[in-house]
């Protein structure tokens, strides 16, 4: 499955409910909408929280983001995620692609004659 990264952000009624209670319940919502949860974080700075799930498509998890929302007040900014690896591979099929377009691209900006002569052994284009 998908992962995503969810920042929590308490409002000051969100930070009045903390308790063990909600967090079981915030688990059992992730849960009945298919998800996962992998961890979860309370941090320091910009978001008081960070959670990491697994989820089978964005759909879901934007939609469990907005139901975490209306059960507890926190507010999500919900992320999907690849893993650095993958990351590479997909960036260097894009480089490649790029490259394979910006080709194609400049060889249909050539004149005419060139165009047809281009590969072609033992002639000469003027």
């Amino acid at each position: 499955m998908p992962i995503f990264l969810m920042f929590g952000k308490y409002s000051p009624e969100a930070f009045k409910g903390i308790s063990p209670e909600r967090t079981d319940k915030v688990v059992e919502l992730i849960r009945k909408n298919g998800g996962k949860v992998v961890s979860m974080y309370a941090v320091l700075g910009e978001h008081d929280l960070v959670f990491t799930m697994d989820f089978p498509d964005a759909e879901t998890a934007l939609a469990t983001s907005v139901a975490l929302n209306k059960m507890t007040g926190i507010s999500f900014t919900t992320s999907p995620v690849v893993e650095v690896e993958r990351f590479d591979k997909l960036m260097t099929e894009a480089k490649k692609s790029r490259k394979r377009a910006a080709d194609s691209a400049a060889r249909d900006n050539l004149p005419g004659c060139i165009r047809q002569c281009r590969g072609k052994e033992g002639l000469t284009c003027m």
